[in-house]
């Protein structure tokens, strides 16, 4: 292990020595280079387009979507502000084979090609990364915010990290906002709507001095939850209570040099992180009683034989409780300078975030679970140093290397407090039967587990350094070969102690068999306690890509890569019994060949990809039963993952003044190799381990698309009415991580559009927008039953209907 550092710097001093020498070999003299980061917002590559044509900075240069040889999805801050796309889990609309999985900050999941649909383990890396203003988020819990002043989404599918910051094996979702102007401006927007919804939005840009620009942005976002809570009148649940504020600096002192800083706040407190009882069978798959259920249990005379709410929509049954907090902090200095031809560009970061959820699991209206969540603060520093090469139609070769650092440390704290009614409930049919015979019996039930506390605290830390590098030799004028590596080298560690606090001491009051009876009661709660230091990780990965590709004409490119991707393992232990328990790291080998064309003129813009994913060791987090009948949730590794497919993305310019926009893909994702699946709830009485292989992979769709209009008609020389919508179309899916049959969600529609009028020059708009237009009930993740809890499901967003008005000068 200890010559692993000598070898990694070794070869990041090859490495940068390499590039040192590539200048040589261009014969002429080449053009400048441009800044390898965000674009210069007075500069045409900071426009949405330049003529007809998208520019993207995918691989940190301002480029033309139609010439980069990456399947990439690009969708415009105009075009999210239209559709009201305000958070990455309304991005899926837009962007087939996307889906994001987001019922709280510590819970989200980003997955592309229906793999990355992972949630709630705070040691493990995100296989879909996530980059805003070319800062890395360590925690996909960072994603969970409103984003305002957008310029554009960049979807980027496959492994990732010989151009991008860190190493990603499924993709990334690149964020691009606005960065200040030196020309006055200012935006602002008012929504008001259903639900008693109220969204604001400001922003104003402009120079400080002639060598100083700011922009500061703001938001608050609230609306009423979907979900009423008939135990307290007033109460409804899924809501939204937000808000947020950016303040950016832009410092051109010289010619040579530019900085941009920013800083940002986010807010929230909001009733959200609840998941209502989907079904609870009575029986198993072959007719034999299931006992005991959760149903069973609430059937009990102590709960007055209360029937909980099964698969609704509309309403739930909770009595504690909290709104989930969540709050975050960054500052980042991105630093650009011109040296000759060449620019080096440096990238520094701290992002923070704190999230504490006390959430009543029971879902009934008894004191079951006084509270159960996690408190978490993480947080994380980012240094990237990136040096380019010149760009352009004289230069033989131009390239790209750079160094990262990450170093994150979270402190996460698992709590749960049982409350009066939990021995009633968590008693055994023998245990309850004994104690609820008599009078003092009864009162050992209540004592049982009544303020007794289980906390697990773990503090997962790591460290990450790699140096990385691309190059593009133009071998001739319409070929091109990508060539592209990285050197990962990664340690990870994870202190964890399990602790119980039992506030009532049962031997104090009760005696003989009924203190037995009560103290197994609470030991099947609390379990093993225990502190271990885990089994540290020292990791080294190497990723690469090859990726050659040929202009046809000036409209049409084709393109084909192999890249090779990994993400280090994580340190966890057996949550029964704190035995070391690491999960290996997960590798990934990915095959694309595509054309991207435009025809007609370029009013017909067609782009196919075909695409086949082979990934080793998958990380997925899995569910299993526990020796007290809860679910246990934990971190494995599936042996063999397959997706293979292909994606379709198009526009159709009609005229000047509408257009037709759609996109399909079809994904066919299946288990390789899973041999040690934990079976489903319905025939987990026959055999605990299944073997999943060949059968689809959870969460994926096998077919999801999209098709819009935009399009607008003068009235007059300075008004203009205007409509535009998108409907996302995704197929069945089985969204259970054990692929029970009461996990699939039918294939659904959703459509957001809007319509209004709006001054020709874009000064102000007024419209009526909807989101979800029809209603659509749908769930996004389907969690598993056990003997003490029903199939619980995510809601995805009802109906929302509102009117905006939106103002610039």
């Amino acid at each position: 292990m200890a010559s692993r550092p000598f070898f990694l710097s070794l070869r990041l001093s090859l490495m940068v020595a390499a590039a040192s020498a590539m200048p040589a070999l261009a014969e002429e003299k080449p053009t400048p280079a441009a800044a390898a980061g965000v674009p210069d917002p007075d500069s045409p590559a900071a426009d949405e387009q330049v003529g007809s044509d998208v520019v993207v900075t995918a691989r940190n240069r301002g480029e033309r979507v139609q010439n980069v040889p990456i399947p990439i999805t690009v969708v415009s801050g105009e075009e999210i502000d239209r559709l009201r796309l305000d958070t990455i889990k309304d991005y899926a609309l837009k962007v087939p084979n996307l889906l994001v999985n987001a019922p709280n900050a510590r819970q989200s999941s980003i997955a592309i090609r229906g793999l990355g649909k992972n949630t709630a383990n705070d040691g493990m890396e995100a296989s879909v990364g996530l980059i805003v203003d070319n800062v890395f988020a360590g925690h996909v819990g960072m994603s969970w915010v409103n984003y305002v002043d957008v310029d554009r989404i960049e979807l980027l599918r496959g492994p990732q990290g010989t151009l991008l910051g860190k190493n990603t094996t499924l993709g990334v979702l690149n964020i691009t906002t606005r960065g200040p102007s030196f020309e006055p401006g200012a935006t602002a927007e008012i929504s008001v709507g259903s639900r008693d919804s109220i969204l604001t939005k400001a922003s104003v840009t402009g120079p400080i001095n002639n060598w100083l620009a700011f922009r500061a942005s703001a938001y608050y976002d609230k609306r009423d939850g979907f979900l009423d809570n008939p135990q307290v009148p007033g109460e409804s649940f899924l809501g939204v209570n937000r808000g947020g504020a950016r303040l950016q600096l832009l410092a051109k002192p010289g010619d040579g040099f530019s900085a941009r800083i920013i800083a940002e706040y986010f807010d929230a407190s909001e009733r959200i992180n609840t998941r209502p009882p989907r079904v609870d069978p009575a029986t198993f798959a072959d007719g034999t009683p299931r006992s005991p259920t959760y149903g069973s249990r609430l059937a009990r005379d102590w709960f007055a034989a209360f029937e909980p709410i099964y698969g609704s929509f509309d309403r739930l049954a909770l009595d504690s409780q909290q709104p989930l907090e969540t709050r975050q902090y960054g500052l980042s200095a991105e630093l650009n300078w011109t040296l000759g031809d060449h620019t080096l560009t440096s990238i520094s970061a701290y992002r923070r975030l704190d999230f504490d959820a006390k959430n009543d699991t029971d879902y009934t209206p008894f004191n079951i679970v006084d509270y159960n969540g996690t408190l978490l603060k993480t947080q994380q520093v980012t240094q990237e140093i990136r040096f380019a090469s010149p760009s352009g139609a004289d230069v033989p070769i131009d390239y790209q290397v750079g160094l990262f650092f990450l170093h994150s440390g979270i402190e996460t704290t698992s709590r749960q407090r049982f409350g009066s009614d939990a021995g009633a409930f968590y008693a055994s049919g023998s245990q309850y039967g004994a104690l609820n015979a008599t009078a003092e019996g009864r009162a050992a039930l209540g004592d049982a587990l009544d303020g007794v506390g289980v906390l697990v605290a773990e503090q997962p830390r790591a460290t990450s350094v790699a140096a990385f590098g691309q190059l593009n030799w133009h071998v001739t004028p319409r070929a091109t070969l990508t060539l592209g590596i990285r050197d990962t080298q990664e340690w990870k560690n994870n202190d964890i102690v399990k602790s119980s606090d039992a506030p009532l001491a049962l031997d104090s009051r009760y005696g003989g068999a009924i203190l037995t009876t009560a103290q197994a009661i609470r030991a099947g709660r609390v379990r093993a306690l225990y502190a271990t230091n885990g089994r540290e990780i020292s990791d080294n990965a190497v990723s690469w890509l090859v990726s050659p590709s040929y202009r046809l004409s000036e409209d049409v490119l084709l393109y084909a890569s192999a890249a090779r991707g990994e993400k280090s393992g994580a340190v966890q232990v057996n949550e029964d019994t704190g035995a070391p328990q690491n999960v290996a790291p997960e590798r990934v080998l990915d095959y694309e060949l595509g054309i991207k064309s435009q025809v007609l003129d370029r009013a017909l813009t067609l782009n196919l990809n075909l695409y086949r994913t082979n990934v080793s060791d998958y990380q997925a987090v899995l569910s299993t039963i526990g020796a007290d009948n809860s679910v246990i949730s934990y971190l494995g590794n599936v042996g063999r993952v397959r997706m293979q497919g292909a994606e379709l993305e198009g526009a159709l310019r009609l005229s000047p003044r509408a257009t037709i926009s759609f996109a399909g893909a079809y994904n066919d994702a299946i288990y390789r190799s899973f041999t040690n699946a934990p079976c489903a709830l319905e025939v987990s009485n026959v055999q605990a381990i299944c073997d999943f292989s060949g059968r689809p992979l959870a969460g994926a769709s096998k077919w999801t698309g999209n098709i819009g209009f935009d399009g607008f008609v003068p009235v007059g020389r300075a008004v203009e009415l205007y409509a535009n919508w998108t409907t996302g179309l995704r197929s069945d899916a089985n969204l259970n991580s054990s692929l029970s049959l009461y996990g699939i969600q039918k294939g659904y529609a959703l459509t957001n559009g809007s319509i209004g009028i709006r001054a020709a020059d874009g000064r102000w708009d007024l419209g009526l927008w909807a989101r979800n237009l029809f209603d659509e009930k749908y769930v996004t993740d389907v969690g598993s039953a056990s003997g003490n809890a029903a199939f619980v499901h995510t809601l995805g967003e009802r109906r929302l209907i509102g009117v905006s008005f939106r103002g610039r000068i």
